[in-house]
């Protein structure tokens, strides 16, 4: 089986197969008359390198692949997305590719530097989360189509999905935090449902179905969120991590659960580790 999993370049899904990166530190280092060894001086991190091997599917693939080479053309740095090491601003630095008849596939290679100016926020059309619960209703129905014609059955979670959305749409006055906390366990189930589709080329089509659905469901969460008065704008006054900021702005007992929502709000904070200070960070209102 082929491992895979999905990375995003600006609102572009990699279906990633591999990724190595490279990172350190400057160190200087200072030599003095009839002393041993060297003074070492920290010049600072070194930009991460990271470099992806990808692959694009069919006619669809070879739309978005069209999409990641205009992209190139101007090569500004945008928000890459990693599986492990969250949202990162990075410029492509190389890119190849070769098609494959057999397959109906693309495969890339690109790496991608990152940009160490204090940039947190890539900012994408407003359209971009504008996808409606239609759109996710119709994804479920697409995904047990694609299923049905896998041979498995329907799923449950599609099910579960609709019914939630339904919700959404039938009460406008629900919390904003209880919805992203129904999108959050409803993409978990679809996640570990998709796991099951992985590298089996055939099955290809089953897979994009859950990447579709898991997206849309998503954005329907972001747009109800977005209408909703109860997300707030926070300035973090002093560099500190988003654990910490969290625990002090709900309390230590919820700092947990709230970390976790908080870097779901905010996908455009780097470094959650540290989170500079004048940074403006989206809560849910305590």
């Amino acid at each position: 089986m082929i491992f895979t999993y999905d990375c995003q370049y600006f609102d572009i899904t990699l279906h990633a197969t591999s990724s190595s990166v490279s990172h350190g530190h400057s160190l200087a280092q200072h030599s003095f008359p009839n002393s041993n060894g060297a003074q070492l001086e920290a010049m600072g991190r070194n930009a991460r390198t990271i470099t992806l091997e990808f692959t694009f599917f069919g006619e669809e693939g070879l739309q978005e692949f069209e999409r990641f080479n205009t992209l190139l053309e101007t090569n500004e740095a945008r928000t890459l997305v990693h599986p492990y090491l969250g949202s990162i601003f990075a410029a492509v630095s190389d890119f190849s590719h070769s098609a494959s008849a057999e397959t109906d596939a693309i495969n890339c290679s690109a790496t991608f530097v990152e940009d160490m100016d204090e940039i947190i926020f890539d900012v994408e059309p407003a359209a971009q989360l504008k996808n409606t619960t239609a759109d996710a209703r119709g994804a479920t129905l697409g995904l047990d189509s694609e299923r049905e014609i896998a041979g498995a059955d329907a799923s449950m979670t599609t099910s579960d999905v609709r019914s939630a959305i339904d919700n959404w749409d039938q009460n406008p006055d629900l919390p904003a935090q209880q919805v992203q906390l129904e999108m959050r366990t409803l993409d978990v189930r679809l996640a570990e449902e998709q796991n099951q589709y992985l590298g089996d080329i055939d099955l290809f089509p089953v897979y994009r179905a859950y990447t579709l659905l898991r997206r849309t469901l998503r954005e329907s969460a972001a747009n109800f969120t977005s209408s909703a008065p109860k997300v707030i704008d926070i300035t973090v006054r002093g560099a500190a991590s988003l654990r910490l900021i969290a625990g002090n702005y709900y309390g230590p007992s919820e700092a947990n659960l709230r970390f976790a929502e908080l870097v779901s709000l905010n996908p455009g904070v780097r470094r959650v580790g540290r989170v500079p200070r004048g940074t403006v960070l989206k809560f849910f209102a305590a």
